[in-house]
């Protein structure tokens, strides 16, 4: 999902739940960006990894992203520091 960026205005996030046997942490979100960078374009390549236990689903069984952008959203509004893009000044 899309996740706002104060340099980019959004960066690619990606929600990645774990199979058994592997733990979640730094050198695996590493190995899982440059395995994706070698097979996706440079720009698709998600610049954050979130690991959940579980996906929210539809009715229909399917991931609910937007429930996913809902909480992206949700922990930016609860994070300190600047929102949104930079103010933009007048000249006069």
């Amino acid at each position: 999902v899309g996740s706002p960026d104060d340099e980019r205005g959004q960066v690619v996030k990606a929600f990645v739940r774990l199979a058994g046997g592997h733990r979640a942490g730094d050198d695996l979100a590493r190995e899982l960006k440059d395995h994706v960078k070698g097979t996706l374009a440079f720009y698709k390549y998600p610049r954050r990894i979130e690991f959940v236990d579980a996906f929210p689903l539809t009715s229909t069984g399917k991931i609910n992203r937007k429930e996913l952008r809902h909480r992206e959203h949700m922990a930016l509004d609860k994070a300190p520091g600047p929102r949104g893009p930079a103010p933009v000044e007048q000249r006069q």
